[in-house]
């Protein structure tokens, strides 16, 4: 009695389904740490836009952005949990005052705050996925003078906020300085 052995060709099902299993967690993991990296992504970038504005409005400040009623331009966050800013120019009521009086006194209308959409130059949103920590509800405003550039801000300088993701797992800092000197971390 002879036995024959057959040549084996292919895989057999078991083997089949151990490299699917195999595979089919090793793409839910790449696609889950994927998430984390594009939330992780969206964090920084909104970080770099708004430290990009805070520098503009410092340039600005330098510029007085050839608008006449200027006298500091600067940089509000919506309060509340919104996910809103604005850059600014605090403006004075007269062309004709100046920025500050010889006596040290500032200009009617200046307040070094923010006062609605009459001075906004531009308005933006973060993204989706991020959110602003650390914001009082009433709003933040981080304004510069000129021509020292004096940073100012509605609560006492130094003064930090952070951008995170919606789970925490990604936050990003932005300390502004009592000079204007801007940390990120």
């Amino acid at each position: 009695m002879s036995i024959e052995c057959r040549k084996r060709r292919g895989f057999t099902l078991i083997e089949v389904l151990v490299t699917i299993g195999i595979s089919a967690i090793l793409a839910g993991t790449l696609l889950a740490y994927n998430r984390s990296g594009e939330s992780q992504i969206a964090v920084f970038k909104d970080q770099a836009t708004i430290s990009g504005l805070i520098n503009r409005a410092k340039a600005f400040a330098q510029q007085r952005l050839n608008t006449p009623l200027a006298c500091a331009f600067g940089i509000h966050i919506d309060g509340g949990g919104a996910s809103t800013f604005q850059i600014f120019a605090d403006k004075r009521i007269n062309l004709s005052d100046p920025c500050v009086f010889q006596s040290g006194a500032f200009a009617p209308g200046l307040d070094f705050r923010y006062n609605g959409e009459s001075e906004v130059i531009g308005s933006y949103t973060l993204d989706s996925r991020t959110h602003f920590v650390g914001v009082p509800t009433e709003g933040l405003d981080i304004v510069f003078i000129p021509p020292d550039l004096i940073a100012t801000s509605s609560v006492t300088l130094p003064v930090t906020f952070q951008i995170s993701d919606a789970a925490g797992a990604h936050v990003s800092s932005i300390t502004i300085e009592q000079g204007g000197q801007m940390v990120t971390h």
